[in-house]
């Protein structure tokens, strides 16, 4: 938590042992970043929590130019809540990660300005 890789918000801005709202875990190879989890709970979802911990993952982040990388469901898979949801936060699609086309990489590119 300390550096930043990983976030919660936790119900009702309880204390530690509070349930979590939501999470994300970050790998961090600077200058490549890659998001590795993310959960909103169910009862959340549709309250800016997820966008909120991503925003608050990226201002984290120190060295840029680099990348900041996600693998989720691709165009072939029910979850396409999560494609527009990266898109809406300025991630691109890029390759398909998976034989079947079900999972797909976005990348957000980070600026040095």
């Amino acid at each position: 938590m300390e550096r930043g890789t990983a976030l919660c918000v936790r119900v009702e801005d309880g204390a530690p042992g509070v349930a979590l709202a939501g999470g994300l875990l970050m790998s961090v190879r600077p200058p490549r970043y890659e998001i590795s989890w993310l959960a909103v709970g169910a009862a959340f979802q549709g309250r800016g929590i997820g966008g909120l911990l991503v925003r608050s993952a990226l201002r984290n982040l120190t060295v840029a130019p680099g990348t900041v990388e996600v693998t989720t469901f691709g165009p072939d898979h029910a979850g396409r809540g999560a494609r527009g949801f990266y898109e809406h936060l300025g991630f691109e699609p890029t390759e398909t990660v998976s034989a079947n086309g079900s999972r797909q990489r976005y990348r957000l590119n980070l600026s040095g300005a």
